[in-house]
């Protein structure tokens, strides 16, 4: 959209009565400057949601196992509770940031 504007907006050449500016290389400079710039953001735009739904996927997944697991004595009963109140009171609100 930058580029289309850039290059329609703007004009070519533009008299003035001692001189005259020539800005059609200038224009195709910014269009072209202005898509590489919209590409960046869109790889990066890309790239964060790529990384944030891998950290929430794997985020859960570990959850899922830690807490499917049976506590075979007292003491990691009171990890595993310890771990649930962490999740909901932490990590669920991180996930939710994302």
């Amino acid at each position: 959209m930058a580029e289309y504007e850039i290059l329609n907006i703007s004009n070519d050449v533009v008299d003035f009565p001692v001189f005259q500016v020539k800005a059609a290389d200038l224009k195709q400079r910014l269009a072209k400057e202005a898509g590489a710039i919209k590409q960046r953001l869109i790889e990066r735009t890309y790239q964060w949601c790529n990384d944030s739904v891998k950290h929430i996927s794997t985020t859960f997944d570990l959850m899922q196992k830690r807490i499917g697991k049976l506590p075979e004595d007292e003491e990691e009963l009171v990890d595993l509770r310890e771990f649930v109140k962490t999740s909901k009171e932490v990590t669920q609100g991180e996930m939710l940031a994302l």
